[in-house]
Parts: C-alpha cells; sequence; structure tokens
C-alpha cells in the first residue's frame, strides 16, 4: 500500500494590497495617465491542450491565474465538494482560480505580463553592464502591477508608442523569449511562498523530543545540585521547586512569612504510620484547604477489612512509596515539559522517574493541581491525585469492588518497583494531524486492506507484536482514579429507532472500563494525566514501552484484580518495552446514538483514527505492524466504528486485528462483509459515501420507505449487491 497522499497547500501570502478576484469592490487604482492604443497582440506559441500558453505550475496554484487554462466547473465543484470532509472549526483551504469576464482578458493580461517582464529584462540588463553580475529576483507579483506601476514601465510603453512598428516587433520578440523566464520567476516565487507558508504552519507541528533520562537508565542516583527548577507554564510545576511555598500570617498582623511546602511534605512522608486514621493527617499536612472536602474512609476501609495484614502496608509498602515520592529531586535534574493542545512532541521517562512522580500523585503533593474548575490552571488537564480513590461510599463507608480491585492493583505496583527497581523507559508522545495531512475522505480511492477479526481474547492479552489501541477519553485515563460507581447512562426513546438491532447496553460502572482497567494494569499509563493535556479533533497519544504489571478479571462491576503479571515482551533500542498503546478518543453519543451516523461525527471519527494509526517517529514498531482495534464504551455503534477503523487503517497502509470481545456474532458478520467489500474492489471513497448516506436513506425515512435491511451492515451490503439480502 503506498503512503498517504497529503494536501498541497494552497494558500498563499502575497504583499498586503491584494485585490480578491471575487469581490465586488474595486482596488484602489494609481492617478490615470494618458495611454495609447495597446499593440497588437503577439502571436501565441503553439502549446497543446488549449489556446493560451501553458506553464510548468499549475494554474489553480499559482498567483497568475490569469495567464493558465481556467478551471472547469468539475474542478470548481471538486474543491467545493471537498470542503465538506473538513472538522468543525477549520477552514478549507484557499485556492486562487481565474474566471475572466471575457476572452479578451486573458490576452490583454498576457500582452501586460510580456510588457512587465521586459521593462524589468531591460533595467536588470542596464544594470548589470555597470555592476557586478548577480541574480536578480522580481520582488513584486502581478497582483501589485495594477497598483504600483513605476515610472520605467511607463517609460517602456511610452517607447512602444515613439518607436512605430519597428519597436512593436521587437517587443514580440522579447516578450516570446521572455515568456519562459516568467514562468521560471513565477515558478520560483511560488515554491519561496510555499515553503514559508509550511515553515509557519509547521513551528507548531513540528516533532521534537525530549528525554529525561539516560539510556539506559541509571541506577545510582543524581547529583542533587544538577536539579534545575522551572516554574512556568510550560513545565509541570514539582512539588520540590523551592517556589512550592506556604504562606503564614502572624496573629500581630505584621507582614507574612513563608515556609518550603516540600520541607513540610519531607518531613510528615518520612514519620511512621500506625493506624489507618493517620493516613488521612498526612495527606491534609500540606493540604490543609482541602480538610472539609477529602474523606479517606476507602482506603482506611481497604487496610482494614480487605487487606490480611494491614501492619504490612501500613510498615512495609506506604513506607517504599514515601520513599520513591522523596526522590523526587534527585531523579529529575530538570521538570517534565507539559504537552499541551497543538504540541507535536515527546517525552521519554524512565521507570524510575514514573514511580517517583505517581507516588507524589499518591501523596497528593503537587502544586495546583487540587483545583478541578475549568477557569483554573490545569482546568484542561485531567486530575492527578489519588484522593477521589481513596473516598469511600455508602453508608456505613466501604470501598466498591472496582475500588478495591484499582487499589490492589496500584499498592502490587508501588511494591514491586519499590523492592526490584525496574531499568526501562516510557516513551509519551502527542501526535497532532497537520492541516495538510487532513484527508479527503469522499475522495480516497483506497482500496480497503486487511482486516482479521477474532472473537476471542482481548487487545492486552493477544496484542503482541501490534499497536494496540486504548479507547480513551479526551481526558487521558478518564476515570481510573475514582472510586464511585457512575449512573447508568439513561436510555432514549428514539434509540430502538436510530440503533443498530442489537445495541450493546451501556456498561453498568463507567470507572472500570477499557481504558480504566489498561490504566490499572498498566499503572505508568496513570503519570500521563500529569503532564498531558485533553486531546483535540486531532490528536492522538502514542505510549510506548509502558510494562504491565497485573492481570485481572471482569469487566465494569465485575473487575476484579488476579494477581502480579510477569511482562515478557522485549525491549528496543530505548530499553523501552515493545508495548504500543494508540490512546484516541471517540464521541459520546450519550442518550442520543443517532448523532454518530451524522456526516460531521463521521468525519471527526475517520480523522481521530488516522491521527492515531499514523506511524510515530516514537514508535516501537515499523509503519506497516498491525493494528489491534475494538470497539469502547462510549454507546458508538460497533458496525460504524469497526468500519471506521478499517477505513482509517486502509488509509495508512496498516492491517486491522479487530478484537470483537466474546461476540462470535458480530465477529462472523464483519468478517463477510469485509470479504465481499475486497472481492467488490470498494475504495475507502465508496465506503464513505455509503456510510454517510446510511442516515439519510435510512435513518430518517418512513420505516415504509426503507431499504430491506437490518442495520449498518446490511446496508452497505445492500449496496455492494442487492440481490444478496
Amino acid at each position: 500500500m503506498r503512503p498517504p497522499k497529503k494536501w498541497r497547500q494552497t494558500t498563499l501570502t502575497f504583499a498586503p494590497a491584494r485585490h480578491d478576484p471575487h469581490s465586488n469592490s474595486r482596488p484602489a487604482s494609481p492617478p490615470i495617465l494618458p495611454q495609447p492604443p495597446p499593440p497588437p497582440p503577439p502571436p501565441l506559441l503553439p502549446f497543446p491542450g488549449g489556446p493560451y500558453p501553458q506553464r510548468p505550475v499549475d494554474a489553480a496554484q499559482s498567483p497568475l491565474t490569469s495567464v493558465g487554462t481556467p478551471p472547469s466547473s468539475s474542478t470548481r465543484k471538486r474543491k467545493v465538494d471537498s470542503d465538506k470532509d473538513l472538522p468543525a472549526g477549520r477552514s478549507p483551504p484557499t485556492t486562487t482560480s481565474a474566471t475572466p469576464a471575457d476572452d479578451a482578458a486573458p490576452q490583454k493580461a498576457v500582452s501586460y505580463l510580456g510588457r512587465w517582464i521586459s521593462s524589468r529584462t531591460t533595467t536588470a540588463t542596464s544594470k548589470s553592464s555597470s555592476s557586478a553580475s548577480q541574480p536578480t529576483h522580481a520582488t513584486s507579483t502581478p497582483d501589485d502591477i495594477d497598483s504600483d506601476v513605476t515610472t520605467d514601465e511607463q517609460k517602456v510603453e511610452d517607447e512602444i508608442v515613439d518607436g512605430g512598428a519597428k519597436k512593436q516587433e521587437e517587443d514580440e520578440v522579447m516578450f516570446c523569449a521572455t515568456l519562459e523566464a516568467a514562468a521560471a520567476v513565477e515558478a520560483a516565487n511560488i515554491a519561496e511562498i510555499e515553503a514559508a507558508e509550511l515553515q509557519r504552519r509547521a513551528k507548531r507541528l513540528v516533532y521534537s523530543s525530549i528525554v529525561l533520562c539516560s539510556i539506559p537508565p541509571e541506577s545510582t542516583a543524581l547529583d542533587p545540585t544538577d536539579y534545575r527548577d522551572e516554574w512556568n507554564t510550560q513545565n509541570v510545576r514539582l512539588p520540590c521547586s523551592a517556589k512550592n511555598v506556604e504562606r503564614f500570617q502572624s496573629p500581630s498582623g505584621s507582614a507574612p512569612s513563608y515556609a518550603s511546602k516540600w520541607d513540610t511534605i519531607e518531613e510528615v512522608l518520612q514519620a511512621k504510620m500506625e493506624k489507618p486514621e493517620d493516613f488521612k493527617e498526612v495527606i491534609l499536612a500540606y493540604n490543609e484547604a482541602q480538610r472539609s472536602r477529602w474523606k479517606t474512609t476507602g482506603i482506611e476501609f481497604f487496610l482494614k477489612r480487605v487487606v490480611d495484614n494491614p501492619a504490612h502496608y501500613l510498615e512495609k509498602v506506604i513506607p517504599l512509596i514515601s520513599r520513591m515520592a522523596l526522590r523526587l529531586p534527585i531523579l529529575f535534574p530538570q521538570p517534565v515539559p507539559l504537552l499541551r493542545r497543538g504540541c507535536n512532541m515527546a517525552v521519554t521517562l524512565s521507570q524510575m522517574q514514573i514511580a517517583s512522580l505517581l507516588a507524589n500523585a499518591f501523596f497528593c503533593t503537587f502544586p495546583r493541581r487540587n483545583d478541578l474548575r475549568r477557569s483554573a490552571e490545569y482546568g484542561s488537564f485531567p486530575s492527578i491525585h489519588f484522593d477521589s480513590l481513596f473516598a469511600g461510599s455508602g453508608s456505613p463507608p466501604r470501598c466498591s469492588g472496582p475500588q478495591i480491585a484499582k487499589l490492589e492493583g496500584l499498592f502490587s505496583y508501588f511494591e514491586r518497583v519499590g523492592r526490584k527497581p525496574p531499568t526501562g523507559c516510557v516513551t509519551f508522545h502527542r501526535q497532532v494531524l497537520a492541516r495538510g495531512d487532513i484527508r479527503s475522505w469522499h475522495q480516497l480511492e483506497f482500496t480497503l486492506g486487511g482486516l482479521d477479526v477474532r472473537p476471542k481474547g482481548t487487545i492486552e492479552d493477544d496484542g503482541g507484536g501490534m499497536s494496540q489501541l486504548d479507547f480513551a477519553n479526551k481526558r487521558i485515563g478518564a476515570v481510573s482514579l475514582t472510586a464511585g460507581i457512575l449512573p447508568r447512562v439513561p436510555s432514549h426513546p428514539l434509540i430502538s429507532t436510530f440503533a443498530p438491532p442489537h445495541p450493546p447496553p451501556p456498561p453498568p460502572f463507567q470507572g472500570a472500563v477499557q481504558e480504566e482497567i489498561r490504566f490499572i494494569i498498566n499503572p505508568e499509563l496513570i503519570v500521563s494525566r500529569l503532564f498531558v493535556e485533553e486531546l483535540g479533533d486531532e490528536e492522538a497519544l502514542i505510549m510506548v514501552g509502558a510494562e504491565r504489571f497485573s492481570d485481572y478479571e471482569g469487566y465494569g462491576d465485575t473487575f476484579k484484580w488476579k494477581g502480579p503479571h510477569e511482562d515478557l515482551a522485549p525491549r528496543d533500542a530505548l530499553c523501552r518495552l515493545k508495548t504500543e498503546i494508540i490512546a484516541v478518543d471517540a464521541l459520546h453519543f450519550g442518550a442520543f446514538p443517532e448523532d454518530q451516523y451524522k456526516r460531521s461525527a463521521i468525519v471527526r471519527e475517520l480523522n481521530k483514527a488516522y491521527c492515531g494509526f499514523l506511524p510515530s517517529p516514537a514508535s516501537c514498531y515499523d509503519a506497516a505492524a498491525p493494528l489491534a482495534t475494538g470497539c469502547g464504551a462510549f454507546r458508538g455503534d460497533p458496525e460504524l466504528k469497526s468500519l471506521i477503523q478499517l477505513m482509517a487503517a486502509s488509509a495508512v497502509g496498516r492491517r486491522t486485528v479487530y478484537f470483537t470481545f466474546y461476540d462470535e456474532n458480530f465477529a462472523e458478520r464483519l468478517e463477510f462483509l469485509h470479504r465481499c467489500l475486497v472481492e467488490a474492489k470498494i475504495t475507502v471513497a465508496q465506503l464513505f459515501k455509503w456510510l454517510v448516506s446510511y442516515r439519510s436513506e435510512y435513518l430518517l425515512r418512513p420505516p415504509s420507505e426503507r431499504p430491506p435491511v437490518g442495520g449498518l451492515f446490511e446496508f452497505v451490503m445492500f449496496q455492494v449487491n442487492p440481490s444478496a439480502l
């Protein structure tokens, strides 16, 4: 499969005095001077394809569009249609096209261009005779000619009148000789303009990688004097920063005093905990403002009633977590950069650096991360502190089943890392889809790629050697650090009309579905919540090297921790486990599942999947590695999601391994439909048009006027072969 063809950037930047040929207003004109009648037009060169001279640059992308052949009506229609595929909030690339009012307009422009280049060439020749020869570049564009006519050009036109027929003949020869030079100058100008535009556009999208650890990671401690403090909005504000202070107001009303909050953290984390209730006093010692809001009844219930040996946790495990947290200034000579929206950047951390960051999240030490309001400094970031996981529910307060599984998995991770420090690295790459990379799906004539449907197995257990899809929330990790059972998604009366014949039931516990489970069994993924801002519509997060520490069973409210897991995946040259997880967030349709069939929603999901499926520079696999995919828990139609993922994977030339999570009926139907589409040589563009038409031609019609189908798969099959149903 050939690599995807990118859009050619056609947004051009010219001088400020540019006139829009489609505008009704007239540009400002210079003073009108008496003009002699124009000379007869020179003979045109016999270029094939039309009466006008053909240049090596496409007229539709050139600022001199009036010289070339005007675009056909079909070309203009194709440009208008392509705008429909752009996601919401994005403006289409602008193009310039010639629409001459009559047949004389192009001819007049050609004649004027010849005289303009003749004057420029004459001026350049006269200058070169008195100075060293240097290449001359035209600094004006033909759009500026009408509003910026120089004195030299007026003299040339006067000479044409005074010189008679002889001068006219010389001008004709000069025009023919310089027509090729005009095209060369124009092509050079366009290349320069496009390069500048692409460079400007790529400033935010250029890929950069920051490695905050040695390769391989050192087991010895760094010199604490190497720590470089950065307290700003571009980096994570670390609790060990000298600027992380707490303010004290004296009773006498004198000037307030300030004390280092890290000193308080060190003091309380080194103290011994004798009973579960002491844990609350530890985390509130430096979070006094949260005393009335934070509850720790959940972890107290866990330590008192769930575990067999509470003393083991109070005397062994929690002190291990404390020591890892206090190593923060030693492990980080510089802070971690924030991966904000539109920032195409990768950050690589050692596994022990991640463990130290997670230990601080466990004790809730990060500055300014308790304010979860949207207007707060970190309002667009996920929560990172574990306080919600420590809260109990019910009366009397207790732990829910999934909450117990989460605490067991996290305590097991901290104990293993504390006793046997790992020596690997993990990379987090926020991949941003550039505007020029957005596909025009209704024009993508790629045939569908390979598909392997597996009714048994799971992505995390059977997706070895593949890029594994994480059905994520735009705030990465979703509610993996929460404890309470969330309400079920309410059913909508139209669901029987708009949804497929057998819609999947909403998960009973939204806090323990695919993404949350993955973040518990691979706890190093949780650290991404610290520095990854919520994902945009054309962004994905690729995480490479996260180790799996736990086994589990169940799903939703039946989720249980089974025990420790030994990850046997090989490592790459950067000491990363060859495990690649792609986090892409789907739209949540809630009680209105019919909205997912709108054209805008389909295009958004295609662009999102395409961004995640594009090979990342930080990947541990080659570009053709297969994708392990499935369907998440946002009330999406599995039939629609599977076809969207197949189309996006086909656009990047990767094979798809689709896990149906033990739904053998769905696996059989998907496999049969894919075989029919491949045999019929259906392209991505054709399938896209059928997906878009499903809403208007089936869902919105009365039942008596619908095609004889029972869902999206049958509707697509009806388009391929109506007699097959």
